[in-house]
């Protein structure tokens, strides 16, 4: 079995005058201890580094709202804090900057949608294709310049074309930059 130390009260009048000032490994050496067994005795002393916040519902609310918009640190110096207890208290409250980014992204990204699902009603409700009207429709044989506008009606994308080049096998390609599926190459000018 261990040995347990037994605290004289000058040890322990030692340990309250001088807790703040020299480090728990220190005085575990001195009293030839270990840490864990230093932090206990402070502990049972009432001897504490740092006193620990109090948060009210109205310093959570304010974190609620700031946490996105102001950095670990600036909210420590607002509560007069540090930015570990700031990070803890965000923890507690199961905030997280990386999950609000992840649910505004998935908004932001269900608004597009919606307003692209909006933008197509209109279109068939005019009874015709808006994108036809400002691009060329994509037609395998027929032959296209750098920067003309195509529309390819399987894809249901509009994009530009970067550039032209030749195959290997001598047919013209073409590279297109589609929204939102990227640079595609397609077959251009084939006699069919």
């Amino acid at each position: 079995m261990a040995n347990i130390k037994r605290w004289t009260r000058e040890e322990e009048q030692f340990l309250r005058e001088n807790y703040l000032n020299i480090p728990n490994q220190k005085l575990a050496e001195k009293f030839g201890v270990t840490v864990i067994a230093i932090q206990r005795k402070l502990s049972r002393l009432g001897c504490v580094r740092q006193k620990q916040k109090k948060w009210n519902g109205e310093e959570e609310e304010y974190l609620r709202r700031n946490f996105m918009k102001m950095t670990d640190d600036e909210l420590a110096k607002q509560f007069d804090v540090t930015s570990i207890s700031i990070r803890r208290k965000l923890h507690r409250l199961g905030l997280s900057r990386l999950q609000e980014k992840k649910r505004m992204r998935a908004k932001t990204k269900a608004k597009d949608g919606y307003a692209r699902n909006v933008r197509e009603r209109i279109r068939k409700a005019a009874g015709r294709n808006t994108r036809r009207e400002r691009a060329d429709i994509y037609k395998i044989n027929q032959e296209y310049k750098k920067f003309q506008k195509i529309y390819h009606e399987i894809w249901k994308k509009e994009g530009v074309v970067k550039d032209i080049i030749n195959n290997n096998d001598g047919r013209k390609m073409m590279l297109v930059d589609f929204e939102d599926i990227g640079v595609k190459k397609l077959v251009m000018g084939l006699n069919v």
